[in-house]
């Protein structure tokens, strides 16, 4: 039996072999398509990042009816800053959202300590600073 005999399959059974060209476009299509997801994921990560805000959460203090959070932001001393703070219950449902200005600095000094009572509407387990961006900055 030659190569090209064990390549045959029953007349009809399995519809027209691909071509090399189908292939091609396939291969071609999903590389494409690839291309644009990781360049969309770039993209979307670009406009969340903002290395020119740094945050760290100090501490946070679950109280009845709220959290207090105390954390840093590290930012350029002329820049206001956006900050969301959330606070989540034991199964990871929100119970609290805020968002606060965090104001320019005029004694020139980068960190910037900010404490929060964040209200919620139930009992918090954890309270976190989700994203610091530019005042005035598009999300």
């Amino acid at each position: 039996m030659t190569a090209r005999a064990a390549r045959r399959t029953p007349a009809g059974r399995y519809g027209r072999p691909a071509g090399r060209r189908r292939r091609l476009a396939t291969y071609g299509g999903l590389g494409l398509l690839a291309a644009i997801l990781l360049a969309g994921l770039l993209t979307i990560a670009v406009h969340q990042s903002d290395p020119a805000v740094q945050t760290r959460l100090i501490s946070y203090a679950v109280r009845p009816g709220g959290v207090e959070v105390r954390f840093e932001v590290v930012k350029a001393p002329a820049d206001a800053v956006l900050c969301t703070v959330r606070a989540r219950d034991r199964a990871g449902a929100q119970v609290g959202l805020a968002r606060l200005r965090v104001p320019a600095r005029a004694d020139g000094r980068r960190v910037t300590t900010v404490r929060y009572d964040l209200p919620t509407r139930g009992r918090a387990n954890i309270a976190e600073v989700t994203i610091c961006t530019r005042a005035g900055r598009p999300r």
